[in-house]
């Protein structure tokens, strides 16, 4: 049985895709958080929301994998990792 794991993927045009997947889901489980319209920036409102779902319905989530487009900031990284330890202390920084 493959374990139950969290991904976090930042493309370019400041969209977010959270995906769970393993464990004994028959399908991933995938969530966009769209940028924020008024400005186009992350909206790390909806994120914390999204993860709060998350780790409510899998409470056994404690880490993510995070990776980001090409032309993703650092300092944006940074933002999201910060905003996702709220709920999951365990980010890791993967290849994107």
């Amino acid at each position: 049985k493959r374990p139950l794991v969290m991904t976090l993927d930042l493309d370019n045009n400041m969209e977010i895709l959270l995906k769970v997947s393993g464990g004994d889901l028959k399908k991933d489980f995938e969530v966009k958080v769209p940028a924020k319209a008024s400005d186009g920036s992350w909206d790390a409102e909806s994120l914390e929301g999204k993860l709060t779902d998350i780790t409510a319905r899998w409470s056994n989530l404690s880490e993510v994998s995070v990776s980001a487009g090409a032309n993703v900031k650092y300092k944006e990284l940074v933002n999201v990792i910060n905003t996702t330890q709220k709920t999951l202390p365990k980010v890791y920084i993967s290849g994107g």
